[in-house]
């Protein structure tokens, strides 16, 4: 496959007026007019790696703990054609049955449209006193007894874990985890600075949809203590993701952050829901027995209550979209995309960048980033 007259978004720079040549699924030629004929004419528009989610729960109306044989393709479809090429379905707390069977369907999933770079437990060991809308039922105290249960089942495929490392035997768990390969992720999480530094010192270097569900400055006794936000700031190489779809984060707020935190330190994610990429108004948040209900309004989802948010209805283009807004640049917005949460996942997998021997992994969008054409191994999967 050859792309002409495209402007490819790299890790340091934009290529102008660039083609690419791909060759059994991998990025093969990087330069300006290669002399073959064009398969596809980019027509200026932009070339990026194709984007990558590390925390997504569902979409197309379907949750990856959906017993159906449709969810893998429905909501990876959902999310392909809006740019995404590689993901981390993500599981919430539940019963030990569904649980262990949603770890089972990720290892047999047939018939799906994007990488699938691992499982993303977000949970059980949280505090319920941060569940946000998880059901309080099913968090659990860590323990090193369920993390092996988790770890046998999935024969490892569970590439991260969200914890909250101020629970009893979370440091031991971190510790245990980081040992068999697993990311861990401070989220749910009522810690105060000196348990987060313990827990980075301990293996976890990310925090889970920064300022949601994270504590902030609290005070014990009158004294007060920095919390999980605070501890994002002051760990220089504390990893974070955030939701940047303008609504679980104001732009302002955006702004904040990228004006006080290393960009490379930032991933883009959508922790989007079943409702992502549809037109419903009612859904519900994890499983059809034992899920939360709630509502889909001012392009989010709620609880019916509306006293929370219970998880988005973003697509990766739409982060892209909001971090322009926010007034950065194109190459820093898809380096969050793509580049920095590969590096976050800690391993040697050959996406998230345009550079020769890599996967040939590809979105081609317009200034607006509405997405022309997607390219996952080589294969063009959708065109406009």
């Amino acid at each position: 496959m050859i792309i002409k007259n495209v402007n490819i978004i790299t890790s340091q720079e934009i290529l102008k007026g660039y083609d690419l040549e791909i060759e059994n699924g991998k990025i093969k030629n990087i330069q300006k007019d290669i002399k073959k004929e064009a398969t596809i004419d980019g027509k200026g528009l932009y070339l990026s790696p194709g984007f990558v989610d590390m925390h997504v729960h569902g979409g197309g109306g379907y949750d990856f703990m959906d017993d159906d044989e449709k969810a893998y393709e429905k909501i990876t479809y959902a999310h392909m054609v809006h740019g995404t090429t590689s993901m981390l379905p993500t599981l919430l707390p539940s019963d030990d049955k569904t649980l262990i069977d949603s770890i089972k369907r990720y290892l047999n999933a047939k018939n799906y449209y994007a990488n699938l770079l691992g499982i993303h437990l977000e949970g059980p060991f949280l505090n319920k006193e941060q569940k946000g809308a998880i059901n309080s039922s099913f968090i659990l105290n860590p323990s090193m007894g369920k993390v092996d249960e988790l770890l046998k089942v999935a024969a490892g495929s569970i590439s991260r874990m969200t914890i909250a490392p101020e629970l009893d035997n979370a440091s031991s768990v971190i510790r245990y985890l980081k040992d068999n390969n697993v990311i861990v992720s401070i989220g749910h999480s009522n810690a105060n600075l000196d348990q987060v530094r313990e827990a980075y010192k301990n293996g976890a270097n990310l925090i889970t949809h920064f300022y949601s569900a994270c504590s902030s400055i609290m005070r014990e006794n009158g004294f007060r203590k920095c919390g999980v936000v605070e501890s994002g700031y002051l760990i220089d190489d504390m990893n974070i993701e955030i939701i940047a779809d303008g609504v679980h984060l104001p732009l302002d707020l955006i702004k904040y952050i990228c004006k006080f935190k290393d960009l490379n330190h930032i991933a883009l994610v959508t922790d989007a829901m079943r409702a992502a990429g549809t037109n419903l108004k009612e859904t519900y948040l994890g499983t059809k027995e034992n899920g939360t209900p709630c509502i889909i309004e001012d392009g989010v989802a709620k609880l019916k209550d509306r006293s929370a948010f219970a998880g988005s209805i973003a697509t990766s283009d739409r982060l892209l979209r909001t971090m322009l807004e926010c007034d950065v640049d194109m190459v820093d917005a898809v380096k969050m995309v793509t580049v920095n949460p590969i590096k976050m996942l800690g391993s040697n997998i050959l996406k998230g960048e345009i550079k020769v021997g890599y996967d040939a992994d590809l979105v081609l969008f317009d200034k607006n980033i509405n997405i022309q054409t997607v390219i996952i191994n080589g294969e063009v999967l959708y065109k406009k």
